[in-house]
Parts: structure tokens; C-alpha cells; sequence
């Protein structure tokens, strides 16, 4: 299990909104245990707390469900570069009308260190 903290969101739409996420329940699956390049899969589900209703007219507080997937490149058995690419949908889960929901695609490049 692995928590993910988003310090800065961003959703554009007629005025800029600023957010931050928390991802609590992330779920990694790594295809291979040994080498260099190491595929992965992710699974969970986090909040995201915006500065503004996303989308307009719906909710400042929203629910984030997302899978993606990609390949860590590790430098050495603690360090790795990672690039991925994530679904993520962002919607209120019904507590707001409406609940329009947005989903979106979004790549990812990351630098990670494990103990």
C-alpha cells in the first residue's frame, strides 16, 4: 500500500482551480522483482480539496477513483525514475447535484527513493 499526497492540482475550466489530493488507498503491482526496468500497475481511490466547485456548480470536496500503469528505471536498488500513465475520474459521488464528473488522462514522471 502506498499513500499519495498531491500538494498541487490544478483543473482548468473557465477560472483556474487549485486543489490538493490525497490518495490514501493506492495499491502498486510490480510485474517483475528483478532488474532494472520494472513495469507496473496501480489501482485506489483518494479525495481531491479545491478552491473552487470542479466542475462548476458541483463540489468543492471530490472523490478520485484511478488505475494506471507504467515502468519505474531504477539507478540502484533504493532509487528510480518512474513514467506512467494514469485514468482518473473526479466526482462527487452524489453527495452535491449535480454530479457531472470529469474523467481524465494524465502522464506522469516521477523521481521515487524506498527504504
Amino acid at each position: 500500500m502506498i499513500l499519495k499526497v498531491v500538494p498541487a492540482f490544478l483543473v482548468f475550466q473557465d477560472e483556474t482551480v487549485f486543489g490538493i489530493g490525497v490518495t490514501p488507498l493506492l495499491v502498486k503491482w510490480n510485474l517483475k522483482t528483478t532488474g532494472r526496468f520494472v513495469p507496473y500497475f496501480e489501482s485506489g481511490a483518494g479525495l481531491v480539496f479545491s478552491s473552487s466547485e470542479v466542475p462548476e456548480g458541483a463540489s468543492s470536496l471530490n472523490f478520485t477513483p484511478q488505475d494506471g500503469f507504467g515502468v519505474q528505471i531504477f539507478s540502484n536498488e533504493r532509487r528510480a525514475i518512474r513514467f506512467g500513465a494514469r485514468y482518473m475520474h473526479i466526482s462527487n459521488g452524489g453527495t452535491a447535484s449535480p454530479n457531472p464528473g470529469i474523467n481524465s488522462l494524465q502522464f506522469l514522471i516521477g523521481y521515487e527513493w524506498f527504504k
